[in-house]
Order: structure tokens, then sequence, then C-alpha cells
């Protein structure tokens, strides 16, 4: 075991890691976690205070856009973990503060309806008539308090005919001014298109963008951020001009493929001894690491590793 009051180059959730066991820091390393950085303050602010402000007659929405990876699903997870389901107590009724659907292949109301209520544990019932349905879904939304509703690959009802966006489009509007509650659709840059084709639905909508990553400050606060988050014993200096480029060389400056190469390549200096990322760590990285030779998780007690999972917001 490693002490962690010498790692100074780390967080306190990364340092405590440095206590584990090198199979749990591979672990550690390799869990997800949301690393809340500059570039992504503000809009983090604007989804959190979509979840606290009171509710509005006339709901708003956000509408955020970026290609594969871009970290739309990351921000969606980051938000639902920081407002999880309340278990009821006999003082207060349950409470699920954000629910989230996908529009994949939802031609109809009734198949956004019926996932919502799934998404809310509710038990879908084959008979219901579309009426009933709609005000299943608008009782449970209302009673368990939900304050944000998220859907996801809103692109996908581009994929269907005029008739059909209109459907899923107008459920979504229902859902807003029925519940009042408002919106965070999730989807590729054309996802604008979908929202615009009801003008009335666009105008309640803010629209931000996920851009791939450049060579710049931004960029340079993230790389630090994602190393203070590894537990490595010692410090890895990744903005050089050198490295920065070559991590956007081999990632296209994508979030989850900078992500990936990172952590495989702090995996790598655990299991070569190195303790840091370089450039030789980087190349090793274009490779999967060998977890082989590792305990699996269920053995690894990866439970007791826990400080790296309260990093996740």
């Amino acid at each position: 075991m490693k002490s962690p009051q010498r790692y100074s180059h780390l967080d306190d959730h990364a340092a405590a890691g440095m206590t584990l066991p090198d199979d749990e820091r591979v672990q550690f390393i390799l869990a997800d976690r949301f690393i809340r950085h500059r570039a992504l303050n503000k809009l983090m602010i604007h989804l959190e205070t979509l979840v606290l402000e009171p509710r509005r007659v006339r709901a708003w929405g956000l509408v955020i856009t970026g290609d594969p990876g871009a970290g739309k699903t990351m921000l969606a997870t980051s938000l639902s973990r920081r407002f999880a389901p309340i278990t009821a107590t006999d003082d207060a009724p349950q409470q699920v503060p954000i629910v989230s659907i996908s529009m994949t292949g939802a031609r109809e109301a009734k198949t956004i309806f019926n996932r919502t209520l799934e998404a809310l544990g509710i038990p879908i019932v084959a008979t219901l008539r579309g009426s009933d349905r709609e005000e299943l879904a608008i009782r449970m939304l209302r009673q368990l308090g939900v304050r944000l509703l998220i859907v996801d690959e809103i692109q996908d009802i581009l994929n269907s005919t005029p008739r059909q966006q209109r459907i899923a489009l107008d459920t979504v509007k229902l859902l807003m001014n029925e519940v009042k509650i408002p919106i965070l659709a999730l989807g590729i840059p054309k996802a604008i298109l979908a929202m615009k084709a009801d003008p009335h639905l666009n105008a309640r909508f803010d629209y931000r963008e996920l851009p791939s990553w450049k060579d710049n400050n931004d960029f340079e606060v993230l790389l630090h951020s994602l190393v203070r988050n590894l537990p490595l014993a010692n410090p890895s200096h990744l903005t050089t001009t050198t490295l920065v480029r070559s991590i956007l060389e081999r990632t296209e400056g994508t979030l989850a493929r900078i992500v990936r190469l990172i952590r495989y390549a702090a995996v790598h200096a655990i299991l070569t001894g190195r303790e840091c990322i370089d450039a030789q760590m980087l190349d090793l990285a274009d490779e999967v690491p060998d977890l082989s030779g590792l305990t699996p998780p269920q053995e690894a007690g990866i439970e007791r590793g826990s400080a790296g999972r309260r990093q996740a917001a």
C-alpha cells in the first residue's frame, strides 16, 4: 500500500486510489467517471438550472448536438447521477428527478409513452388504450416529481414519414405542456433539423454544440484534469506541444477517444511500472492493454476502491 499524502499532482480521490493494489488501480482508471472541466462549466450550470428551477407554465428545453463520441451521453449520465432517484421514506414519497428515453425507432406516440413508463419503472399493460397510456405517463411523471426528461437520439425522428415526425414532435410538446418540465434533447448535428421542423417547439429550445477538441488552452486544461484523476505515482506532463499534437492526431479531437487513449496509457504505465504517461505510454495505448493477468473486478474488491466512483458526478 502507498500513502496518499505525497501525491500532490493528483486530486484527493486519485491520491486515495494510490493506496490500492495495482489490480484495483487499473479498475479505478477504467471505471466510468465524469471529469468536470472548465470548457463544460457553463453548459453544466445550464443543465443543473433546468432541473432546479421552479416549474414554468411554458417549459423550456435544450438541444445538445455533437458528433458521436463528443460527450453527450457522458453529460447526460453525469446529470442523472447528480440528481439520482430518491427512495420513498415515511416522511416523503419516491422522487425520480430525471428520466431518460431514446427516440431510436420511436415512430408513434405509443412507443414514446411506453418508453417513458419503462424508464419510470412502471409495468406496461399491453391492453391500455392510447389515451389511457398517455394519461398514465403524464400522471406518473407528475407523481414521481420528474424535473427533466432527457430525449436521446432525437435526430432519429428524421428517419420516418412526415406524419410520424409530426406525431413524435407533438408528443414531446405535449409532455412539456402537460407536465411543465424541461426537455434535454441529445443528438448528432442534424438533430437541429428535427427540432426546427416544428416552429412552436423550436422557439422553446436553446441550442448548444459539443465541438471537437483543438490545440488550445481549453484542451490543455482538459488533459490536466484527466491526469489529476488517474492514480499514478509520478506526474504526467501531457501539455507539451509534441504530446498535445500526438493525442489530437490519434483521436481526431473526439472526447471519447481522448479519454480512452489516456486511460489505456495510464493502465500501461501501471503494467510497465512507468507510473506516468509519456510518449512511450501513448504509443502502447494504441493497443488495448492486456488485462488477462489481473484479478477480475468482482474478486479485486472494486467496492473497496469506491474513492474513484465518488468522483463521478
